[in-house]
Parts: C-alpha cells; sequence; structure tokens
C-alpha cells in the first residue's frame, strides 16, 4: 500500500500536481512510517513548494531510515545548497559520492558548491567528471567558469 502511494505521489509530481503528491507522499507515510522513499518524495516535493525546512526535515528522516542511498544525501546537500549553508551541503555531497561514485548529479552539484566557496579549480575538476555522466549543467559550467 505504502508503496503504491509512493508512485501514486510520483506520477502527481511528474504532472506538476505537487499538491495532490504531496498528500500521497504523506499518506504513505501514515501508512508505513518506516519507508525512506515516502520521505525522500515528499521532500523534494516540499522543495518544489519553497518548503526548505519541509524539505530539510524529510531528507533526514530518509537519512535515517536508509543511511546507505546516495539520492538521500544528495536531496538534503541541495536543500543545504539552497539555504546558504555550503559546508553542510559539501558534507553530504562527499557522502553521496562515497556511496555511489558514479553519481554525476551529485559532481555537478558538489562543483556548484565549490564555485560558491570560491575553489573554482575544484568546481572545474567535479563539473568535467560530471560532464562523464552527460551532466548538461555540467557542460555549462565547464564552458562559463572553467577556460
Amino acid at each position: 500500500m505504502s508503496v503504491d502511494l509512493c508512485m501514486k505521489g510520483l506520477g502527481f509530481a511528474l504532472n506538476g500536481k505537487l499538491e495532490e503528491s504531496l498528500d500521497a507522499y504523506s499518506e504513505a507515510i501514515r501508512v508505513n512510517p518506516w519507508n525512506p522513499t515516502a520521505y525522500g518524495g515528499r521532500g523534494m516535493v516540499k522543495l518544489g513548494l519553497n518548503d526548505l525546512e519541509g524539505a530539510y526535515q524529510d531528507a533526514s528522516s530518509a537519512i535515517e531510515l536508509d543511511s546507505t542511498n546516495a539520492d538521500w544525501y544528495g536531496n538534503r546537500a541541495y536543500v543545504e545548497m539552497l539555504r546558504g549553508n555550503l559546508a553542510e551541503a559539501m558534507d553530504d555531497l562527499n557522502k553521496s559520492l562515497h556511496l555511489n561514485p558514479f553519481y554525476g548529479w551529485a559532481y555537478t552539484k558538489r562543483g556548484n558548491v565549490k564555485f560558491m566557496m570560491k575553489d573554482t579549480s575544484g568546481a572545474c575538476e567535479d563539473w568535467k567528471i560530471a560532464i562523464g555522466y552527460n551532466e548538461t549543467e555540467a557542460m555549462d559550467s565547464v564552458y562559463r567558469h572553467c577556460f
């Protein structure tokens, strides 16, 4: 039941129906409060609704339930980056990449954080790795900042 509700929440989110998605993920959590996917999905919906604190709390809950999933750390890192907590974002991106060293999105975001921390050479290194995973945002960043 909880998995079905998560799929329903994902479907709503993909169709831009964020309030309906939020409701489906919240119901999934009510049915099974130990489902990290429900927290992760709801956190991303909250991010889309500009609820950064709620997104952070849900990402943290997903990590508490499953600390082996690189996505949960990546999600929380992205929220921390948006909140201006760059050191915390860097920590979570490093954890994410430790768990999944092939996670191109995390290399892109870590490059962004390094750039925001005035480490352009480190940012360029990460963005160049991310390009190998077809991360178009990283390609744009390399062309803008690394030549």
